[in-house]
């Protein structure tokens, strides 16, 4: 059960940098859509507050935290997948 809340954590936090990716590539200049898209980060960043609440009543903090380091590798590969990264032998 820690793993699959701290996971879900991880995976909020990466749809959270893709809704602003998103927002920043689209957009060049402050309209609805931007504001709406900023907003839908925002309360997914407060989903993201309430599950970690959730996790720190039930769990240590030194036994879940170490588990969202996961989210660099995948942040890394949603930028392969975009075309914005690439793998070589130095990364």
């Amino acid at each position: 059960m820690r793993y699959a809340l701290v996971f879900s954590t991880v995976l909020i936090t990466v749809a959270s940098s893709l809704i602003l990716d998103y927002a920043a590539d689209q957009y060049n200049s402050i309209n609805l859509l931007v504001l709406a898209l900023v907003g839908a980060a925002f309360f997914v960043n407060i989903l993201k507050f309430g599950v970690w609440g959730i996790i720190h009543k039930k769990f240590s903090v030194s036994s879940s935290y170490p588990l969202t380091s996961i989210f660099f590798p995948l942040i890394y590969f949603v930028s392969i997948v975009k075309g914005e990264a690439s793998i070589t032998w130095y990364k």
